[in-house]
């Protein structure tokens, strides 16, 4: 039997919450990066450490916006808070691991408990989730970093 894709695999977790959800391609996923950072943050020094090193010598998060200017979005348990309360509709989920990105119909049921329950159904309790909404107006991101940063809320 065929193991199934990771990216197949987040889907089919989804598609379980009533969520519809597409794999965007490659192209799509770094227009995605550059809108998200450019979205959230003017500075410039910020931006160099939350986008991807195009060398490849070390990793950036997009979460890093928020976590180099502190105080500038919600953390912690009023983040997950905020997040379950917002009106979602469309978004984009973004899986930093594995450089997945989704655009997703309908996720007014991930709230911050499914998206814990994902990284445990992925076996994957480090994992880093941004879910941002398709017009860029707010964002919740799930950091690796699960006692220590995060996870982060912003709303514009």
């Amino acid at each position: 039997m065929k193991k199934k894709s990771f990216s197949v695999r987040i889907i089919e977790y989804l598609k379980e919450l009533d969520i519809s959800a597409e794999l965007m391609s490659k192209a799509d996923l770094k227009e995605f990066k550059n809108s998200f950072v450019n979205s959230f943050t003017d500075d410039e020094k910020i931006k160099v450490v939350s986008l991807p090193d195009e060398n490849h010598r070390y990793h950036n998060y997009l979460w890093h916006v928020f976590s180099y200017d502190e105080g500038k979005a919600i953390e912690g348990e009023k983040a997950a808070v905020e997040y379950d309360i917002i009106n979602k509709k469309d978004a984009y989920i973004y899986i930093d691991d594995n450089d997945l990105l989704f655009l997703a119909q309908n996720v007014s049921l991930l709230s911050a408990e499914e998206i814990e329950k994902l990284c445990v159904n992925m076996k994957r309790k480090f994992m880093d989730i941004v879910v941002v909404s398709k017009d860029f107006s707010w964002t919740y991101c799930r950091t690796h970093e699960v006692d220590w940063l995060g996870p982060y809320f912003y709303k514009k």
